[in-house]
């Protein structure tokens, strides 16, 4: 289920989502520990979502994407 905020990752070049996740994961880092559970709850899930299609595409560059998943 897509983030209602978040962009479409699958329109950003490779550059670009790495740089998206990069980019949640200094967010994460600098509310850290003592910042607000609910607020960290919607960057992790941003990341995951950033991620989930890093990965979806080194499958179909390896020939390994199943469209019926």
């Amino acid at each position: 289920m897509a983030h209602p905020l978040e962009i479409n990752l699958s329109e950003l070049t490779d550059d670009e989502l790495n740089d998206r996740i990069s980019e949640l994961y200094a967010r994460a880092k600098f509310f850290g520990p003592n910042g607000n559970a609910n607020f960290l709850g919607q960057i992790y899930m941003l990341i995951e979502e950033a991620t989930n299609e890093q990965v979806l595409r080194s499958e179909r560059q390896m020939g390994g994407y199943d469209k019926n998943k």
